[in-house]
């Protein structure tokens, strides 16, 4: 199948809400966007465990980006094709943060695991089940690759002190959300991965879309041709976003997706007549130059 474009995507806040649910309008807008030659690439802080519903349920054919662009993993083969973990020397910082911030709850992603050090009401109440990890209580217990950690708290005063502090110089800080934050490697960020996608799969800009509703997703949004951002997005978002969409409540992405799948359709269109006209222009040449008495056809005026 020729792929007419590509739709990078956030999940939460833009094709999930805080109910997490997938509307079933929009998974069927997604398989419409792909059968009509799209291919959809979701962008997302999430970890592989809380992604894996939503990519049965959409069928994902292609891999996404996790771990906010610190890793893209393949569902088909049921692993991590790149990543960019951050340096062992961050278990001391991590470390710092619990013994320091005693209001923060700390998540560390490896692609081994996921691990929590400590708990608060906001990652009990508004967290991904599937990311509460094992708990643990020293930073030196996590094994394997650290790729993101998230960091939560109640109130937002108290990430902006743990922004503040000397240790995240060569990192990313970013808030995912009010109340969460995440860290990862300076070479990282949902625009890196996907760009490394993009040259793997032979994307170009301007047949890209893109998605996002949070500050972590300003970079993804200005990659493409075509921006879409829930109209409930932060400001910074919707000064950039070229156009504004329902939110997830309301299935938004399901407008999103419907213009993504009739701009495949014009360029699908444009195609089959671009290539009818030159079919039919080989054809005249062909039938003009031939011989005659070869071929026992009369050519003049066929395609007349």
């Amino acid at each position: 199948m020729n792929y007419y474009s590509m739709f990078l995507s956030d999940v939460d806040g833009t094709l999930v809400g805080n109910d997490f649910h997938l509307h079933d309008d929009v998974i069927q807008a997604a398989k419409d966007y792909e059968a009509s030659g799209g291919r959809l690439i979701l962008c997302t802080g999430r970890s592989v465990e809380a992604l894996e519903e939503y990519s049965r349920k959409l069928n994902l054919k292609f891999p996404a980006v996790v771990y906010n662009g610190a890793g893209i993993y393949d569902f088909q083969r049921k692993r991590l094709i790149w990543k960019k973990p951050l340096g062992k020397d961050i278990l001391h910082d991590i470390q710092f943060i619990y013994e320091h911030l005693p209001e923060i709850c700390i998540q560390i992603f490896t692609e081994k695991g996921i691990y929590r050090m400590r708990s608060n009401w906001m990652i009990e109440n508004h967290g991904v089940k599937e990311e509460m990890g094992k708990e643990i209580f020293s930073a030196g217990q996590a094994q394997g690759d650290i790729l993101k950690l998230s960091f939560t708290a109640n109130h937002r005063t108290i990430l902006e002190k743990c922004r503040n502090l000397p240790l995240w110089k060569g990192r990313r800080y970013e808030y995912s959300s009010k109340h969460f934050t995440e860290v990862t490697s300076e070479q990282t960020g949902k625009h890196v991965a996907a760009a490394h996608l993009m040259e793997v799969l032979g994307a170009k800009k301007e047949k890209i879309f893109a998605a996002g509703n949070g500050m972590n997703d300003l970079s993804m949004l200005k990659m493409g041709h075509c921006s879409f951002a829930p109209k409930d997005a932060a400001r910074q978002v919707l000064e950039i976003s070229d156009i504004l969409i329902d939110s997830p409540a309301s299935c938004g992405m399901k407008q999103a997706f419907r213009l993504a799948d009739q701009y495949n359709l014009q360029i699908s269109k444009e195609r089959r007549n671009f290539n009818e006209e030159t079919n039919k222009a080989d054809g005249f040449m062909r039938f003009r130059n031939c011989d005659i008495h070869t071929c026992g056809i009369h050519c003049s005026g066929i395609y007349e």
